[in-house]
C-alpha cells in the first residue's frame, strides 16, 4: 500500500482546509461537477484522437499539437477575411465543407509534408476511432459517472491528477488551464473514484468523506489520496464515479432536483457542457478533429424510481434548434413556418415578402477596435417564445402547466451567454443599459472567445471584457440584423412601442440641441473617412478645434503630474 498524500498545497492541515473551502466557492453552480467531468472527458477523447493523427504524420503529439496552435491564428484570420467580404458564400454548405482542407493545407505548408498525406492520415484516424462518453446518473445516491474511451492516464499521470494545480493540458485546443478541476470534483462528494488505463497501464484512486471533512464534520481526518495499480487493460478509458454530491445553493435547479427530468437533463448537458459543442454552430474554422463524425453521448438516468436512456447530440442546442426540433411534422403535411436566417429575412425584405411570424437567425463573426475575434450566433423572437418553448421541450419546472406565467424555472432564456474552447461555460452577462433597452428579452447570443481564461470564464469575466461583449452583443442586434429586420419579423407588440418611444426621444434630443447650436461649417474640416471608432472620433473632435470650428473649446497642455 502507498502512504496516502494530502491533495491540497499547504503542509498544515488547516490551511489546506481553508484552500479546499475556497476551491469550493469558485465553483458556484449546482452543475459544476458534472461540467467538469464532461470537460475532462472530452479533452481525453480529443487528445487520443490526435494521438492517432500524429502516429499517421509520423510526428508525435507535441509536435502536432504545436503545428495546431500556431497554424491556428493564421487559418481563423484567413477566415474572417473572407467572411467580410463575401458574406453570402461564407454562411454557404460549400465553403463550411471546404474549411478541413484548408486545414490540410495549412497544416501540410508547416509539416513539409502533401496535403494528400495529411489527408489520409486525418481520414484513418477518423475509420479507426469514434469517440463515445456514457453519463450515468442516480438522483437517489447523488450520484454521478461519466466514462468515456478516451487517451486514459498511465499511473504516475493518476497520482498527479487529483491535485490542486497539478493539469496535463495545454494549449488552444485543450480546455482545462489551472488544473483543480479533478481537485473540485474530489471535493464535492464524499465518494470519489478515479478509474483509468492508457492502454498499457491501469490504475485506480478512492477518496471517501472529502466534503465532510472539508466542512468540518467532527471526528474525521483529512481524507488522502492512494493510488493502486490494476490488472492492465489494451482498452484505454477513464470513468469517474461521485456519489453523496454536494449541494449548492443557487437560483438555478440542482442537477437531481425533481424538476431535472431526463429531458431537461440531456438539454442541460448541451447547452452548459463541453458535451454541447460550440464549433459547427457558430462555424468556427478550428482542427476539430471529431467534428467529421461527431461524437456518441449516452445518457443511463436512474431517476425517481425509474430508469431511461438516452442521447445527447454532441452539439450546442442554440434556441433555434429547439425550434427546428418542435416545428418539424412528419410529410405528407407541411412543415410549420421556417427559422429564418437572416440573409433569408433579408431576400424576402427585398421581395416585399412577408417575414411576419418568425424568429431569425444570425451567424457572424465581430471584430473589436482592439482586434479581438469573437464568433457568434444570435436568435431574436417574441419575447413568449422562450417561456412557450420552454414548456413544449419540457425544460421547465412545470411543463404541465397550461399558464405560461406558472410554468417557474426555464431553461430556454434570452441574454448574453459566453462560451470558450468550443464549449458553454453557463455565464450570462448583463446586457448593455442603452436607449434599445427593450429590444434585449427578445434577444438571445452565444458568443465564443477562445481568447478567454477558461476559469474565468465559469465565473463571472469583469473589467473590458464586459464591455466587449457587450460590444458585440450590440453590433450584432442592431446593426447586423438591425430594428427594420425585427419590428417586421417579429410579432411582438413592444417592439412596436419602443420604435416609437426611441424615435421620440432621438426626436427630442436632436431638437434641443439644436437650439443651442449654430450650423458647423465642414468645409473648414478635411474629413478622411466616416469616424468608426472612439478613437476617429476624438480625432475629428480635435480636427474641428483646430480648425476653428468649435469656438469655444480649444485643447490644453497636459501631464501627468
Amino acid at each position: 500500500m502507498i502512504p496516502g498524500e494530502s491533495i491540497f498545497e499547504p503542509r498544515d492541515p488547516e490551511t489546506r482546509r481553508r484552500q479546499a473551502l475556497s476551491l469550493l466557492n469558485d465553483y458556484s453552480h449546482p452543475w459544476d461537477v458534472l461540467a467538469e467531468a464532461l470537460q475532462n472527458s472530452v479533452d481525453a477523447i480529443n487528445r487520443r484522437y490526435r494521438q492517432q493523427l500524429a502516429n499517421g504524420l509520423n510526428i508525435t503529439l507535441d509536435e502536432l499539437e504545436k503545428v495546431i496552435e500556431t497554424t491556428a491564428d493564421a487559418v481563423i484570420t484567413a477566415d474572417k477575411v473572407f467572411h467580410d467580404n463575401d458574406f453570402t458564400r461564407w454562411i454557404s454548405a460549400e465553403y463550411l465543407e471546404g474549411q478541413r482542407d484548408r486545414w490540410f493545407v495549412a497544416l501540410s505548408e508547416v509539416l513539409s509534408k502533401t496535403r494528400d498525406v495529411v489527408k489520409s492520415a486525418y481520414e484513418n484516424a477518423e475509420d479507426q476511432y469514434r469517440g463515445r462518453i456514457k453519463v450515468v446518473r442516480d438522483d437517489g445516491a447523488r450520484k454521478l459517472v461519466i466514462r468515456d474511451n478516451g487517451v486514459g492516464m498511465s499511473y504516475d499521470e493518476l497520482k498527479g491528477a487529483v491535485k490542486k494545480g497539478v493539469t496535463y493540458k495545454r494549449g488552444y485546443s485543450e480546455i482545462g488551464e489551472l488544473g483543480n478541476g479533478l481537485t473540485y470534483l474530489v471535493s464535492a462528494c464524499n465518494r470519489f473514484v478515479l478509474e483509468t488505463c492508457n492502454g498499457v497501464e491501469r490504475s485506480s484512486v478512492g477518496i471517501e468523506n472529502m466534503y465532510s471533512w472539508i466542512t468540518g464534520t467532527a471526528g474525521l481526518n483529512e481524507p488522502l489520496s492512494s493510488p493502486v495499480k490494476l490488472e492492465p487493460q489494451q482498452e484505454p478509458y477513464t470513468q469517474v464515479s461521485m456519489e453523496s454530491i454536494r449541494t449548492v445553493e443557487s437560483d438555478y435547479p440542482d442537477i437531481f432536483d425533481s424538476t431535472v427530468t431526463t429531458e431537461r437533463f440531456v438539454h442541460l448537458i448541451r447547452t452548459k457542457t463541453a458535451a454541447g459543442s460550440l464549433y459547427d454552430c457558430l462555424r468556427f474554422p478550428v482542427f476539430n478533429t471529431l467534428r467529421a463524425k461527431g461524437m456518441d453521448v449516452e445518457i443511463e438516468d436512474h431517476f425517481r424510481g425509474t430508469t431511461r436512456s438516452a442521447k445527447a447530440e454532441f452539439s450546442y442546442r442554440v434556441p433555434g434548434q429547439v425550434l427546428r426540433e418542435l416545428s418539424y411534422v412528419p410529410p405528407p403535411q407541411q412543415p410549420a413556418p421556417p427559422l429564418l436566417s437572416l440573409h433569408e429575412a433579408r431576400d424576402r425584405l427585398r421581395q416585399h415578402r412577408d417575414i411576419g411570424g418568425n424568429s431569425v437567425e444570425h451567424i457572424s463573426i465581430y471584430t473589436s477596435p482592439a482586434g479581438n475575434i469573437l464568433y457568434y450566433i444570435g436568435f431574436v423572437t417574441d419575447r413568449e417564445f422562450y417561456r412557450r418553448t420552454s414548456k413544449e421541450a419540457l425544460v421547465c419546472d412545470k411543463p404541465e402547466s397550461d399558464d405560461l406565467r406558472e410554468i417557474g424555472r426555464n431553461d430556454i432564456i434570452p441574454g448574453i451567454e459566453l462560451g470558450v474552447k468550443g464549449m458553454p461555460t453557463g455565464v450570462i452577462v448583463d446586457a448593455p443599459s442603452t436607449g434599445f433597452q427593450g429590444y434585449w428579452p427578445n434577444f438571445h447570443i452565444m458568443i465564443l472567445d477562445n481568447r478567454l481564461r477558461f476559469d474565468e470564464g465559469r465565473k463571472t469575466p469583469v473589467g473590458r471584457r464586459v464591455a466587449l461583449y457587450r460590444d458585440c452583443a450590440e453590433n450584432a442586434l442592431f446593426y447586423e440584423i438591425g430594428t427594420e429586420i425585427i419590428s417586421r419579423a417579429i410579432k411582438d407588440a413592444v417592439v412596436a412601442l419602443n420604435l416609437a418611444q426611441m424615435a421620440k426621444e432621438a426626436s427630442s434630443l436632436v431638437e434641443k440641441r439644436l437650439k443651442v447650436r449654430s450650423p458647423l461649417d465642414y468645409d473648414k474640416v478635411k474629413l478622411q473617412n466616416i469616424p468608426k471608432y472612439e478613437q476617429d472620433v476624438i480625432a475629428l473632435f480635435h480636427e474641428m478645434i483646430g480648425a476653428g470650428v468649435l469656438p469655444y473649446y480649444q485643447s490644453l497642455d497636459c501631464s501627468s503630474q
